[in-house]
Order: C-alpha cells, then structure tokens, then sequence
C-alpha cells in the first residue's frame, strides 16, 4: 500500500484523486484548509462561528465510492442547493419537511428513501440539530439565516458541529463516513481562522473570498492568517496608511494556528508527499503555514516529496513562472519550520507542463522555467501535464502515471537530494 498526504484545495485536484483511485494499492489523505468564507459557506461560519466546510465538501464527494444506488442519493442530496431566490420560510419548511417526512418542492423526500436506515438517520438529525441550533443564533444575532443558493450540505456539516461539541475535526471524520470514500480528508487545523492578504498595490482583501472573487491582475504581496476579519473601521484606516505599516499592522495580528494531530499523523506515515494544485494564496500556501507543518514533512525523510505546478494563471498568480510558485511553498515551509533548511528538505520534484496547446492564449499559463525550478535544489520533471481537452486542467491519468513511476525508482534517486 502507497500512503500519499495530499495538499489540496477546493477543486485543483480533482482530476488527481479520480486517477489515483484507479489503484487499489494507493490510499489517498487530503489534508484541506477550511478557510474559505464565501456565499452560503461564509454565512455558515458566520452563524455559527466555525470553520468552513465548503473545501472539505468537495474533496469528500470526490472521493465516494459509489455512483449508483444510495451513493448516488447521499451524493445528491450533499450537492444539492437552494435556489437564488427562496424565501426564509420556504427553506426551513423544505429541510422540516425532509426531517419528519413531509412533501416538499425539491424532490429530496425521494432521494433521502433510497438512502439505507443507519445513514438516513445521522442525516437527519444532522439537519435538525441546524434547525435547532440556528434559530437561537437568529435570535441572538437578529437576523435571519439567507437560503439563497445555500448548500443543504453545509447544513448538514453545521448541525454536526453542534452535535460533536462544536468539534470540527469530529464533525469532517464523522460526516466523512457518510460517504463511503476511498482515503480519507481532514483538516490542517481545527482551530477557526480567517485569511487576509495585501497586494503589491496595497490593496487589502479582507477575506479567502476577496482573494479568490477578486478580478485584479495585481501580485498578491503576502497572505495573514487571523483570528477574525478586519473590521470596517480598520481596513478603512489601513487604507489610507503607506504599504509598510499596512505590513506592519497584518503582521502583528497574524496568528498562525496549530496542526491538526491526525495531519501531523498522516505526513509522519506518508509514502509520498504531494502538493497538488489549485489557488495557491487563498487555498494551498495558508494550510503550509500551519506550525508544525513544514517540520513534519522534513522529518519524513522516506517519503518523496512532489510539487505539481499549475497549467494556467489565475486573478492569485498572475504572469507567475513555476518556479515562483514553488519559491511561495518553500518560503512558507520554512517559516513555519527552524529556518536554513534547503528546499530538497520539503520538495524532491516539481511537476511542470511545457507542452502549450493553446498558442494564441501563451499568456494565461504559467510559465515554465527549469533551470530556475532547478536552482531551488529541487528537480524539474516537465513533461505534456495539460488535458487536451480541457484548457487549464491536468491531465490526470497521465500525471499520476508520472509519479507512480517516479515512486518506482525514487530509492535510487534519493542520493540526489540533500
């Protein structure tokens, strides 16, 4: 058996966990931040005060096993959401409807029949620990939650986490086994925070949904990890300050939180260590930052240790090479690490595409610069890693392809690194 601790996002990696269930020998954990504070995720924590479950969602339908029979229902219910316009009352006559089985309008009595009695149940209840739970926080807070476009299964995660005593590592192993997954995907820390970048212009985004929605092609000077969002009144006066002091004022309230005890297990007792890819400043340099991290993966002196860089540039990495997405992991590694420690210590490999189908669109990839990568300490494997068919995207088959044989002879290869 082949253990990989996947780093992973939101969906960057997608075409990576489907061919890598195509092995029977290979058990795949991903280990997501939960960070993410956008649309109805961003109203869930904001509720009730807990870390997002929209990342951990999308990795763990990925990884399902099935897609028939009461797999597929449980798979859809978790993907299914409300429409953008729906009235407070409508939404909790459909999820208490769902509950003590009543008709509802969304077709989700139908789905949660096919679903086994054992799973059924946990749903439910799930579902009406939230309803509970949520209409004290309306109370308190004097609002009311906003449906739109909510995912029912955000709700689902929510009524969890007060079930599980507001434990959120519990509450993504427990819903976890809802769905029948091949590997596993926990968190990088359970402790609720929140990211704040700045970019080389100054600009502040106060949250993972700026730093990802945000349509500037502007570099993003460095990301904060806090422990709440900057209220109004400060990022109106950080505005006005010079990029310094705006420096100044991130750094002094960042606070960079604990591993979580099962990640720190899962890179300890990792075959191979995999960056996959995907947003790097709002998904995957925040969960390297996480202490204790980066001093795992380079006590872990067995595993091979690979960096897939992305295909194309998104509004995060604009005009960005590979090798400057791999200095931005290193530096974020290190810094949560004892300093001095040489780039071959967290990464062995970088994957890179040199292969540009799309001529007339050079610009929107990143681009590919070897020796640069080299200079690092680390290698450059480049190869055609762009699915034909999909711009932008991997070719997932074929990557993991490259790694496995990478894996194949990586004890002779080891006298290369360090």
């Amino acid at each position: 058996m082949i253990k990989i601790a996947n780093f992973c996002g939101g969906r960057g990696s997608n075409s990576i966990i489907r061919a890598f269930s195509q092995y029977p020998h290979v058990r795949i954990t991903n280990i997501v931040n939960a960070y993410d504070d956008g649309k109805s995720t961003g109203h869930i924590r904001r509720f009730f005060r807990m870390l997002g479950p929209s990342d951990i969602r999308k990795n763990q339908l990925v990884m399902m096993n099935g897609v028939t029979g009461q797999d597929a229902a449980v798979r859809a219910l978790f993907e299914f959401r409300f429409p953008q316009v729906i009235s407070h009352a409508d939404a909790v006559r459909a999820i208490d409807g769902l509950i003590h089985g009543q008709a509802d309008p969304f077709g989700l009595q139908r789905l949660i029949a096919e679903v086994d009695g054992r799973r059924k149940q946990r749903i439910l209840c799930y579902l009406d620990s939230f309803l509970t739970n949520l209409t004290l926080y309306e109370q308190v807070l004097g609002e009311v939650f906003p449906y739109a476009d909510c995912s029912l299964a955000n709700c689902v995660y929510a009524g969890a986490f007060e079930m599980y005593g507001r434990d959120f590592g519990l509450t993504v192993d427990r819903v976890g086994k809802l769905l029948n997954m091949r590997g596993e995907t926990i968190t990088n820390s359970n402790d609720n925070r929140y990211l704040v970048a700045i970019r080389e212009n100054g600009l502040i985004m106060n949250s993972e949904a700026e730093i990802v929605e945000s349509r500037a092609n502007e570099r993003i000077h460095d990301i904060y990890i806090v422990e709440r969002p900057l209220s109004s009144t400060e990022k109106e006066n950080l505005d006005g300050l010079p990029m310094r002091d705006k420096v100044k004022y991130l750094q002094r309230f960042s606070n960079v939180p604990a591993a979580n005890v099962r990640c720190l297990e899962a890179i300890k007792e990792a075959d191979v260590i995999l960056y996959s890819p995907g947003t790097q400043h709002s998904s995957l340099y925040p969960t390297y930052m996480t202490r204790a991290i980066g001093e795992a993966i380079r006590l872990n002196e067995d595993a091979m240790k690979v960096f897939v860089a992305n295909v194309g540039e998104d509004y995060e990495t604009p005009a960005y090479s590979v090798s400057e997405l791999v200095e931005g992991a290193l530096r974020r590694l290190q810094t949560c690490d004892q300093r001095g420690h040489a780039g071959c210590s967290y990464i062995h490999y970088v994957l890179a595409n040199n292969v540009f189908g799309k001529t007339n669109h050079l610009s929107k990839y990143i681009q590919h610069d070897p020796a640069a990568v080299e200079a690092l300490g680390v290698r450059c494997v480049s190869a055609g890693f762009e699915n034909a068919e999909s711009w932008g995207k991997h070719d997932g088959a074929f990557l993991v392809g490259t790694l496995l044989d990478l894996f194949s002879h990586f004890d002779q290869d080891r006298g290369r690194f360090c």
